[in-house]
């Protein structure tokens, strides 16, 4: 699964370049996940810094011939010039802490927040509102993986199929029950052996959307942490949702990748060391569009087909397009089942209707106070995260 705003630059379509993918599809790997955000730093710390000893700008010699001048050598703090401090009446060198006065007041501004450690910040918030629409039942159920028919393997007599339900009355026409057949697993193999002659013309997309897929959403509309903060981080906390998310339905099914089934896909990367089912890219990407949907207020949504028109002079809407792209391309390098994108797409619309249903109360934490009673701390206001994203886009 994509792994944040890494923003990878691949320098050729060399295999090597991408058996990272057991780190680039790591999306708890904080490096990746604070590197770079489009064009700035995700994590406010765009890269280490290493403090060494320099030479002070004051020779200790200042009077000798040029070719004898020799500098102290300057740590951190600066220890040169000299200086002393009076302690009492006794003047002595400064210790450390005693160079510089201390900063005050100081505060950690929401602006200070990188995207995706907000975003995990959430992830507790968002387990309760999804257990609760869970637990509650009903259509929504029908979005979330089911298990397959006869099993994920078996190919002879009862073929392992997968069988998607009609969830159109909670997630709209686009979640009708699937095709009888469309997902057994014979005809799914078939259909990505038939992809490998693709893979030339997608191959170095592929590999820059393993490490990260932010770009190009980037790319549909353009924004960073520096223009949009709002929306970045919207599109944050939907990458790290549904790695969340996907990663537990992941552990139930424990689906094998197809190139384990599959010899003649021989992937250009190295499957990720988690299961194939549901697709990761896919619920990331596809929840990534509808939160960029709402953050954008629905300025790419498709326009509405006036009477009497064919549904085909309806526009499309660019971030679901890229969303497919993103998943397509997983299948593409033989890395995931079409049942896989699938089931990710189901998946992250039902984190998103759960997501949406999180903007009707501010959240908040408890949390003891200086007495030790139990107060209750303002988190986050996730509806108006959402009307600053929308305001940074009527600009």
């Amino acid at each position: 699964m994509s792994s944040g705003l890494a923003g990878a630059s691949i320098s050729g379509m060399n295999s090597n370049n991408s058996n990272n993918s057991n780190n680039s599809n790591n999306s708890n790997n904080s490096n990746n996940s604070n590197a770079a955000m489009l064009t700035g730093s995700v994590g406010g710390a765009g890269g280490g810094r290493t403090i060494g000893v320099a030479p002070a700008v004051e020779a200790a010699n200042p009077t000798e011939p040029a070719h004898l001048l020799w500098w102290p050598a300057d740590g951190w703090p600066v220890a040169n010039p000299p200086r002393t401090v009076l302690d009492g009446a006794v003047e002595r060198p400064p210790h450390l802490h005693e160079f510089y006065p201390l900063a005050a007041p100081a505060r950690f501004k929401p602006a200070n927040w990188g995207p995706y450690w907000h975003a995990r910040a959430l992830l507790g918030a968002f387990d309760r509102q999804f257990a609760q629409k869970v637990a509650a039942g009903g259509d929504f159920v029908k979005l979330l993986p089911p298990a397959p028919k006869n099993g994920w393997t078996s190919l002879s007599g009862n073929v392992s199929e997968v069988v998607f339900s009609d969830a159109s009355a909670v997630a709209g026409p686009d979640f009708a029950a699937s095709q009888p057949g469309r997902h057994r697993l014979d005809r799914e193999l078939i259909e990505l052996v038939g992809l490998i002659e693709y893979r030339p013309g997608m191959m170095r997309e592929g590999f820059e959307q393993a490490d990260s897929f932010d770009a190009f959403f980037s790319a549909v509309r353009t924004f960073n942490r520096i223009s949009h903060p709002a929306t970045a981080k919207l599109l944050a906390l939907a990458v790290e949702i549904g790695t969340h998310v996907a990663q537990r339905y992941k552990l139930a099914h424990n689906r094998p990748r197809p190139s384990q089934l599959c010899a003649a896909l021989a992937p250009p990367i190295d499957p990720p060391e988690h299961a194939a089912y549901p697709s990761g890219h896919a619920t990331q990407a596809w929840l990534a569009a509808w939160v960029l949907d709402a953050a954008m207020a629905g300025a790419l949504a498709p326009a509405v087909v006036p009477a009497g028109q064919p549904p085909s002079r309806r526009l499309r809407n660019p971030l679901h397009d890229m969303a497919r792209r993103i998943a397509r391309n997983r299948e593409t390098m033989g890395l995931h089942y079409p049942s896989d994108s699938e089931a990710g797409r189901r998946l992250a619309r039902a984190a998103w209707l759960a997501l949406d249903e999180m903007r009707a109360a501010p959240l908040t934490l408890v949390a003891p106070d200086e007495t030790g009673a139990p107060q209750e701390l303002a988190v986050l206001d996730l509806d108006a995260l959402f009307d600053e994203a929308n305001a940074e886009w009527a600009l």
